[in-house]
């Protein structure tokens, strides 16, 4: 009989699973992702109907592992601020479980009431973590929908679900000034006025 033992690095939490003499593998699940975890395996042995386990330490040194990382959980605290006519900044808090290293978001930003967005968005590098996007070219009076996603990446992107949407609507601006002002004729009560 043996008994395989886990414990995270970085905590208090520790499980054991006992497996059959005759074999020498086993899975252990329900592990968290991207997390240092200390493996250790015992022999059993019955000895006058008692069962006695190895010492792990001398007989079968721990060995270390990290689990791979996952899809993140979703953004939190998605919101909009500084709405212009044609800007707006889009503002999130990281995950709450990030299940690995962010390496980016995506922002995605669309008019209408869209319930889902398309396209491939705006890329947010996230070396320097950052967690706003100053966005410019929309269109004045318009409603928009905005979503924003995280992304781990080990072995492909892992892509969480999308925060959001989030609606919002840019403000009207003023007209451009007129140009090519002129006066046409002059009279002793009015003016007749030219513009382009």
């Amino acid at each position: 009989k043996y008994r395989v033992s886990l414990t995270r690095l970085f905590g208090t939490w520790k499980m054991s699973v006992n497996v059959s003499g005759n074999t020498s593998s086993t899975t252990v699940g329900n592990l968290l992702p991207f997390t240092h975890h200390i493996i250790e395996v015992q022999a059993g042995t019955i000895v006058s109907r008692r069962l006695l386990w190895s010492d792990p330490n001398i007989d079968y040194p721990p060995v270390s592992f990290t689990t791979k990382q996952s899809a993140p959980s979703p953004p939190q605290n998605l919101n909009t601020t500084e709405v212009g006519a044609r800007s707006v900044t889009v503002r999130w808090s990281p995950p709450l479980h990030a299940n690995g290293v962010i390496r980016r978001y995506k922002v995605f930003i669309q008019p209408g009431r869209n319930h889902l967005p398309s396209g491939p968005g705006i890329t947010v590098d996230n070396s320097q973590p950052r967690t706003h996007l100053n966005v410019s070219g929309l269109t004045p009076v318009t409603l928009y929908r905005v979503w924003v996603a995280a992304v781990n990446i080990d072995d492909g992107e892992l892509i969480s679900e999308l925060a959001g949407p989030v609606t919002f609507a840019t403000i009207g601006e003023a007209s451009s000034p007129p140009r090519n002002v002129s006066v046409l004729r002059v009279y002793s009560k009015s003016v007749v006025v030219k513009w382009s």
